[in-house]
């Protein structure tokens, strides 16, 4: 782990630098999803897409999703995702938390203001981000995971996965002592896993 006086005087840097406020959204939230934005990066339609995370969603009903957007300046990108999210929500009726101002923010930014709301909420995305392991990294915290590789990896023929990704997992696996990464093999598995 890295000294923390340093982490905290690089954090309090960069938030002053994004003019970072901290906000009131993350009170109760079960699942923080991060979006890598599939569809515009082209891996998969959008139609594909919200088809996969209806199916995904709809599983978790009645849990409060916060959707954390990549830290993206283009407008129209954020606003053709905030829609994407909207119509999920209201097709899933899934209790998402949406703020698309923070998509200008990294996430070690946003944990960093925020970490008390974060400590017991599921880190859930298609690909195994490194947003995932930040907390443990810089603050010796550790949350439940949800990577649902397996379950896109199905559609997209082995676009998400590979060998060294898959081996760097188990790496970080091994580190995890009071937390758990969970990589699904099906949608059913998901909900298991978020009630306990």
């Amino acid at each position: 782990m890295l000294d923390q006086n340093t982490i905290q005087m690089v954090l309090n840097q960069l938030t002053c630098l994004y003019d970072y406020k901290k906000e009131n959204l993350y009170n109760d939230i079960d699942i923080i999803y991060f979006d890598p934005d599939l569809s515009n990066t082209g891996f998969i339609t959008e139609r594909k897409e919200h088809e996969m995370l209806y199916k995904i969603f709809n599983e978790l009903k009645g849990l409060k999703i916060f959707i954390k957007l990549r830290p993206n300046d283009n407008k129209s990108i954020n606003t053709q995702r905030k829609a994407f999210y909207n119509t999920l929500q209201k097709e899933t009726a899934c209790n998402f938390v949406m703020n698309y101002s923070g998509a200008k923010y990294p996430w070690e930014i946003i944990y960093y203001n925020n970490a008390i709301d974060f400590k017991d909420v599921i880190f859930m995305s298609p690909v195994f981000s490194t947003a995932f392991i930040t907390p443990k990294k810089f603050f010796g915290i550790e949350n439940n995971i949800i990577c649902l590789q397996n379950i896109f990896d199905k559609e997209l023929k082995g676009l998400i996965s590979s060998k060294s990704i898959d081996d760097f997992i188990d790496r970080v696996k091994r580190t995890y002592l009071s937390k758990s990464i969970y990589i699904p093999d099906s949608i059913d598995d998901i909900r298991s896993f978020c009630i306990k």
